[in-house]
This record gives structure tokens, C-alpha cells and sequence, in this order.
């Protein structure tokens, strides 16, 4: 039996959608009778004594595997003290779950992969393009694996007896088609494109609605030099909206941020998810697996991690979009978009019931626990560190206050060699 520790914080993540992506895979784990696990607080409220006396409680554990399952803190100074703790002992292995904030901190990371040179380094990220990205980086590829972030079965699946009531919540007729945006109302997520698409697809004579669940943040697109204000990107989007006809602005609706409970029925009373994301770091799609999960289809970019969700058994399940890196920004065509929703035709409810299975099979606890149980037991060589690709793009974003940008403010060639992989 393989003694593990696992290493996450115990209070939730204030991202949203990170919050359930840490206990999900942390149940993947528990799950596996061969693993005996013991669990480790790391919280970015830790003051430096705590973290060393963390680092000396995981040492006296005496784990043959360190599994990092959050996204923050980041775990630089915790490895820094478990290397004095170990000494000249031979260190357990390292896996370390990758989310898409890995870019945030690139300086960190090289000094982990520094520290870490002839350990036993496993990265796990959560979707094949990802992988991409994330292989660039690395002297060899091998120290990188694939596990999807995990939908849990139990709070999201199949309930076409939900989807009555929600439709007469939405005051929605059952003929009506309606598509819906879960997650950050943001510049990156395309919540303006989605906007416009939506009123050119627009038909009186059958009418659908669009709803729009989530809060606006401001974080823009700061890599391609872009920042705004506290609530800016809301007030150009609700400035958009009111300039719609009456009968469209009367179908475009801002439901706000809402529980995960709440998602439930939600997804079962739509008739497609549309998310035409250009994130620079959607590394997976949460919201996009939660929904098909629950049998809903997608209209999407074919962009990063949303790349993943196609299934060739129901093809009708996602539409996707294709991006093109730009000038001076990643471009979706807001025509292709138009049609998409305009030919939209919603699934039976068999083909619902299908496609709740596949995704479930595809992206579920178990799914994850499987792939996990795989990268343990594979063998890795030492690690060689991060390649020097690596070390030009943390130099180039520490110089550049993190923008890729040249002094005519276009997109740099180096941004397209780190990002093509995603388109």
C-alpha cells in the first residue's frame, strides 16, 4: 500500500470554479483502496513558521508520494523546508496538479524545478492541450500526465424531471430554445461576442432566450497589455445590452452568481451551454463538464482545455468554434458564431441521457481515480528542470510586467509560440 500525502488547503479557493476541482480530486484519491492517505493543511495564511513546521509534520509522515492538489498558496517555501527536513535522504515523489494559474507565477515554479532537479517529478494537468502547453517547458516530457479535473456524480447528472420547473421558474414556453454562459462575466470569456451573437441570431417568430449566470470580474486580458477598472468590462457589456431591441434585450437575462446546488436544475432546463471562452490559461472547462454531465450540449471555442469535451459516439454534443491568434487579439468570428446559434437544434431526451453518460464516464471521480492509479505507477526519470524556453518566457513576462506585447502594441511572436498550442 502506497502511503500518500496529500497537500491542499482546507478552506475553500475564493475562485469559484476551483473550489469543488480540489475536494473532487482529493476524493479520486480517497477512493483507491492501494493509497493510504494523510492529509496536510497549507493555507495562504500560514506565516513561515507554520508552513516549516507543516514541512517537518509531513516529514515525520514519512510519505513515499507529496501530492499538491491546490492551486494556491504555492508550495515554493513548504519544498524549501521538506528539502532541509530530507537532507542527504532520499526524497518521496512529487505530484504536483496543475491549474491553469500556473502562468501567474513562473518565476516560482523554475525555482521549484530547480530545487527538485533529480527528484521523482510528476506534473499532472487536466486536458491534452495543456499538455501541449505545459510540455514546452520541460527538458522531457514524460514528467507530465493527464487527469481531468473530476465531475462528481452525485451533485451533477441526468434529471429530466427538474427541467419543468425550471422552465416555468425562467417563464420560458417548452418550444423556446435557451442557451446559457455559467461562470465569470469576463473580457476573456467573450461575454460582449456571445452579446452581439445572440441578437443577430434572434427570431421573433421563434423565440429563444439567453441566460447569464455569474458575477463580472476585472481582470481583462492583462498578458495582451489590456486592464480595467473595477466593474469597466460590466458596464460595456450592460451598454451593449441596452442598445438591443426591445424584444431581444427582453430575452438576454443577468441571473448573477449562483450556488453549485442551484446549477443543477438550471442545466437540466437549458437546451445548450455556450462558452466561447479565449482564456489565456483555460486549462480545463469545469463548467462546461458539470453541464454536459448533466446532458446538456455545448457550443464552444475550440480553444485550450474546451478543446476536450468532443465525444465521437454523439458528435451532436459540442459545436465548436475555431480562434485564431491576431494582431492584437484572439479572434472568434462572430458569423460562425450566429450560425451556431441560429442551426442549434436541441437534443432529445435520449440523446440527452446518452451524452449525461459519456461525459460522466469521461470526466467523473472515477474516471480521474483510474488515471490517477496509472501515473502513480508509472516510472519517471530524474528531473532535468525547466528547458530553456522555460526560463525566455519567465524572463520575457518579469520584464514586461506579464504582457507579450511589442512597442507597436501588437501580439509578440513569443506569445504565439507559447499559445499556439491552444489554438
Amino acid at each position: 500500500m502506497l502511503k500518500c500525502a496529500c497537500v491542499f488547503s482546507f478552506k475553500k479557493s475564493n475562485w469559484i470554479s476551483c473550489q469543488q476541482i480540489v475536494f473532487n480530486l482529493h476524493k479520486a484519491y480517497e477512493i483507491q483502496s492501494g493509497l493510504q492517505i494523510e492529509n496536510f493543511n497549507l493555507s495562504k495564511e500560514f506565516e513561515i513558521k507554520e508552513i516549516k513546521q507543516l514541512a517537518f509534520e509531513i516529514f515525520q509522515a514519512r510519505p513515499e508520494a507529496i501530492v499538491f492538489l491546490d492551486h494556491q498558496p504555492n508550495p515554493i517555501l513548504l519544498i524549501i523546508f521538506l528539502i532541509k527536513f530530507y537532507e542527504d535522504q532520499h526524497l518521496p515523489k512529487f505530484i504536483f496538479h496543475i491549474f491553469g494559474d500556473f502562468s501567474l507565477g513562473y518565476v516560482k515554479w523554475g525555482k521549484i524545478g530547480d530545487l527538485l532537479k533529480g527528484a521523482n517529478i510528476d506534473f499532472i494537468v487536466p486536458s491534452p492541450r495543456q499538455k501541449l502547453y505545459f510540455d514546452q517547458f520541460l527538458t522531457k516530457s514524460n514528467h507530465s500526465s493527464i487527469c481531468h479535473f473530476p465531475v462528481n456524480e452525485d451533485e451533477f447528472n441526468y434529471r429530466p424531471d427538474l427541467r419543468p420547473a425550471q422552465r416555468e421558474e425562467w417563464k420560458v414556453k417548452e418550444n423556446e430554445k435557451v442557451f446559457i454562459f455559467t461562470g465569470r462575466l469576463s473580457r476573456q470569456k467573450r461575454i460582449h461576442t456571445l452579446i452581439k451573437a445572440f441578437a443577430q441570431s434572434y427570431d421573433p417568430k421563434q423565440r429563444s432566450h439567453l441566460f447569464l449566470y455569474g458575477n463580472p470580474d476585472s481582470i481583462s486580458d492583462p498578458f495582451l497589455g489590456r486592464c480595467e477598472a473595477e466593474g469597466e468590462y460590466f458596464r460595456a457589456i450592460h451598454k451593449l445590452y441596452a442598445k438591443l431591441p426591445r424584444s431581444v434585450r427582453n430575452s438576454v437575462h443577468f441571473m448573477g452568481s449562483v450556488s453549485q446546488s442551484e446549477l443543477l436544475p438550471v442545466y437540466q432546463g437549458a437546451d445548450a451551454l455556450v462558452n466561447l471562452s479565449v482564456h489565456n490559461d483555460e486549462d480545463f472547462g469545469m463548467s462546461v463538464a458539470e453541464a454536459q454531465s448533466c446532458g446538456l450540449p455545448a457550443i464552444l471555442t475550440r480553444w485550450g482545455g474546451l478543446a476536450a469535451f468532443s465525444y465521437p459516439e454523439l458528435q451532436k454534443a459540442t459545436h465548436f468554434l475555431p480562434v485564431s491568434i491576431g494582431e492584437k487579439s484572439k479572434i472568434i468570428s462572430l458569423q460562425k458564431t450566429v450560425s451556431s446559434l441560429q442551426g442549434f437544434t436541441p437534443l432529445l431526451e435520449e440523446e440527452r441521457k446518452q451524452l449525461s453518460k459519456l461525459a460522466l464516464n469521461k470526466f467523473g471521480i472515477k474516471s480521474a481515480s483510474n488515471l490517477i492509479e496509472t501515473n502513480l505507477s508509472r516510472k519517471i526519470n530524474a528531473f532535468a528542470g525547466f528547458n530553456p524556453f522555460f526560463d525566455k518566457v519567465s524572463q520575457h513576462v518579469t520584464q514586461n510586467r506579464g504582457h507579450f506585447l511589442t512597442e507597436a502594441k501588437k501580439i509578440n511572436s513569443l506569445y504565439k509560440d507559447v499559445y499556439g498550442v491552444y489554438a
